[in-house]
């Protein structure tokens, strides 16, 4: 079967097994019933139906994206849009002359009419280092491509598919720095932020899989071609930009994690204020006794979505980022939903540390953030994935309910902590309290006699590993 042929089966036999249902197929990404283990499977399906099309009904397909790939290719079309690929060094591989005359270095800025002459940067009122100051931090064109370029050549070093130097992988970074040189310039407040590359790359890589030429196509149907133009290949940068802003734009990431310092801070507060509710003796060892302030290793958490905490297979990242793509379309009209639940995972995934860090010190504790064991999670609990969502989810839901959050932590505990005891230190004789109720004064009882050996061999492997590492940093400084 041919790949155009296999994809018009998997989108019949989809829409056929949910019954044409939008909402019934989004229900089956979020319960883990529509994955890569199901032999319809589609990401790119996914993606674009629930950012794209939101609807099942094939027909109405072609106007949406018709309407979607006119926003690109107009913005495209515009000159201040035009990356100035004749503006990098001459040896630079994505250097490209220009033909016409050289545009002089712009501050990016947004594209908007003048309604105040006041505000016309060619009067005399308006020197130019006010209108510099208005696009605070000022970015030339230039800084903007080269920062863009920076990023994008070591993204993913692993990934064979962006550096094997054949033209396709130039070609694929030359549309993600393009893809990003205009989404920068669309969003002057934000600017490029390192990071952003990554989830755009990953979007870029499952997409890129299903997408198909349509230059042969006599042998389809106007059905058939109805199909097609979801998987068209001409418009991948076209899908991909307008994917990429619902994903980060729409959800409330940029504002909640990007846009700017203050926010990014109330968004750690707001975790930290969460953690509390559900788990107050790893938020009391993390941050009074440990004194390990959060935003030393929750940044990349927030901002890069769990990607590099998730493993080095970017399998495992895509089919979280699968889930959170159809529970955005749970949210009220005007409200965020993913920087949410992004933070609700987070406090999920500390949980699940929860053994680890109660007997890490505090360079052991701030290692085992940063180095999140997620294969060995994996390893215990091999849909930790679908159990991370479906927790996160469940937290999301009762975020305004400070009881039900704090139940449900007691509830969290007993299904991956069980062997945890809290004893209060106590000398009059009074029994332990249980395990939901904490106290600064709490201290742990680890029951060894339960666990296997090999286990408990294998976490004094690596909590002295973890000891050396600190060690020679200690030597290294001196």
């Amino acid at each position: 079967m041919s790949l155009k042929n296999e994809i018009i089966s998997k989108v019949l036999l989809t829409t056929e097994q949910y019954k044409g249902s939008f909402a019934a197929f989004r229900t089956a990404v979020l319960q883990n019933e529509y994955t890569s283990t199901n032999p319809n499977f589609s990401r790119l399906l996914i993606w674009k139906l629930c950012f794209l099309t939101e609807t099942l009904n094939i027909p109405s397909w072609e106007l949406k994206l018709l309407a979607s790939r006119a926003v690109y290719q107009l913005l495209r079309s515009n000159p201040e849009m035009n990356v100035p690929w004749h503006k990098l060094d001459k040896d630079n591989e994505f250097y490209q002359p220009n033909a016409s005359k050289l545009i002089p270095n712009t501050v990016a800025h947004p594209l908007t009419r003048i309604h105040d002459v006041q505000d016309d940067p060619l009067s005399a009122k308006t020197a130019p280092d006010d209108l510099q100051k208005k696009n605070n931090p000022v970015q030339t064109d230039s800084e903007l491509l080269d920062a863009i370029i920076l990023d994008v050549q070591r993204l993913f070093p692993g990934e064979d598919y962006f550096h094997n130097g054949l033209d396709a992988a130039f070609a694929a970074k030359r549309q993600l720095i393009t893809i990003l040189y205009i989404w920068c310039k669309c969003n002057p407040t934000v600017g490029y932020k390192q990071g952003i590359h990554e989830i755009l790359g990953l979007i870029y890589l499952n997409m890129i899989k299903e997408s198909v030429s349509l230059t042969n196509t006599t042998d389809c149907t106007a059905d058939d071609m109805m199909i097609l133009s979801l998987y068209n290949l001409q418009y991948l940068e076209h899908d991909l930009f307008a994917l990429f802003n619902r994903f980060v734009v729409s959800s409330g990431i940029v504002a909640a994690f990007y846009e700017t310092e203050q926010l990014l801070m109330r968004s750690i507060e707001s975790f930290n204020g969460l953690l509390m509710k559900v788990d107050q003796l790893v938020h009391y060892n993390l941050i009074t006794k440990l004194r390990l302030d959060t935003p030393l290793w929750i940044i990349r958490f927030l901002r890069l979505l769990l990607l590099r905490e998730l493993s080095n297979d970017l399998e495992v990242a895509s089919l979280l980022w699968d889930k959170l793509v159809a529970a955005e379309l749970e949210k009220p009209i005007g409200q965020t939903c993913l920087s949410d639940m992004i933070i609700c995972m987070i406090v999920v995934m500390l949980v699940h540390l929860k053994t680890e860090l109660m007997l890490c010190d505090f360079s052991e504790a701030l290692s085992l953030l940063l180095h999140y064991p997620i294969t060995t999670k994996m390893t215990v609990y091999p849909d930790f994935m679908n159990l991370l969502f479906r927790d996160a989810h469940n937290l999301h839901a009762l975020r305004d309910k400070d009881l039900k959050l704090y139940e449900y932590g007691i509830k969290l505990n007993k299904m991956y902590n069980s062997k945890i005891k809290v004893n209060f230190g106590a000398s009059n004789g009074s029994t332990p309290s249980s395990p939901g109720v904490l106290s600064p004064k709490a201290s742990l009882e680890m029951p060894s006699k339960a666990d296997t050996r090999a286990a408990k061999l294998k976490f004094e492997k690596n909590r002295l590993e973890m000891r050396l590492k600190k060690r020679a940093q200690e030597m290294i400084n001196q």
